[in-house]
């Protein structure tokens, strides 16, 4: 009755599978115990989901839940992905955590001018957010660039650090 409404998914190869399959029919990956998955390793994995809004939901919640492990997966999902709402996401979940590992990743955004802006402002945001020595170096080597949209939005958010 429920796999009526509901499709369900290979949580190792997302590709779609019969209802209470206790094998992937695709990847071989045996689904015995797969409920049994902690929930954090499921948005991990769920970062790969075919479903681009699935990914995107996943980093979203990995940002919130604040678990420094997220963080190598989110990096490895921004080098692969090119879905700018999911790359959106992960650039913010790398700002909320706050992890001196996503700098260089970050700033390579900035330094991207065939980014969307917005991926850029994001960036520039997740930066401050993480707001180490070397994450202000780089918003201020950003402040000064050609770039006016993208070095006015350092150029704020490095002005709201120093007044605080």
């Amino acid at each position: 009755m429920m796999g009526e409404f509901v499709t369900f998914y290979c949580p190792r190869c997302w590709k779609e599978i019969p209802e209470g399959a206790k094998v992937c029919p695709h990847c071989q990956a045996s689904l015995e115990g797969i409920g049994d998955e902690k929930f954090f390793d499921k948005l991990i994995d769920a970062l790969r989901h075919p479903v681009s809004s699935q990914a995107t939901f996943a980093a979203q919640t990995l940002g919130w839940l604040g678990n420094w492990r997220a963080v190598e997966p989110l990096l490895e999902t921004l080098g692969r992905t090119r879905d700018p709402e999911a790359q959106e996401a992960v650039i913010r979940s790398l700002g909320n955590l706050g992890d001196a590992r996503a700098i260089s990743a970050l700033e390579g955004i900035l330094e991207d001018e065939k980014m969307f802006l917005t991926l850029r402002i994001a960036a520039v945001e997740a930066l401050a957010q993480i707001g180490n020595e070397q994450a202000l170096a780089v918003l201020h080597r950003t402040a000064s660039r050609d770039d006016r949209a993208v070095a006015r939005a350092a150029r704020d958010v490095l002005n709201a650090i120093k007044s605080k």
